[in-house]
């Protein structure tokens, strides 16, 4: 399922590059040279919801290239784990573009809403995950404490 979710947002990437200002993508995080500004680089409200969008794209492309058993092998476990472990900054900057992209575009309450939920859902059975994780972590932690110490053991 993470495969087809990082698929599909690349292809949205790919596709919303072409949606407002056909032919010239560039202008998604550059102002055209007509405009009087001092830094070149988009800081409006659009080129916020484009670069946070293309930061979270950077990073979905990083996991979908190491999603795969050699990755897995290559890296080892433990470090294969810490790099999927990005996926909690695609989230991040992949809501920022979504919620900025909302305002921006005035969306209709209904879409704003859905957004949201989706956002909100996501962290909450997030963090829910964590803290059950490190209740039993701790748990675990304090069995083994509490065992009494064979004999031999040292």
């Amino acid at each position: 399922m993470g495969l087809w979710a990082g698929i599909l947002s690349i292809l949205h990437t790919a596709v919303g590059q072409n949606v407002h200002l056909r032919g010239r993508p560039w202008l998604y995080y550059v102002y055209e040279h007509r405009a009087p500004v001092f830094i070149p680089l988009r800081h409006d409200l659009f080129g916020f919801a484009n670069f946070t969008g293309a930061l979270g794209a950077v990073i979905i492309v990083a996991l979908l290239a190491t999603s795969n058993d050699h990755s897995l092998r290559a890296l080892g476990t433990p470090r294969w784990k810490q790099h999927q472990r990005w996926s909690y900054a695609a989230f991040s900057f992949v809501a920022a573009h979504s919620i900025a992209y909302q305002v921006n575009e005035k969306q209709a309450s209904f879409f704003v809403m859905i957004a949201t939920f989706c956002i909100v859902t996501t962290a909450t059975l997030q963090i829910a995950g964590l803290i059950n994780r490190r209740g039993t972590a701790a748990r675990r932690s304090k069995l083994r404490s509490a065992q009494p110490e064979r004999v031999g053991d040292h």
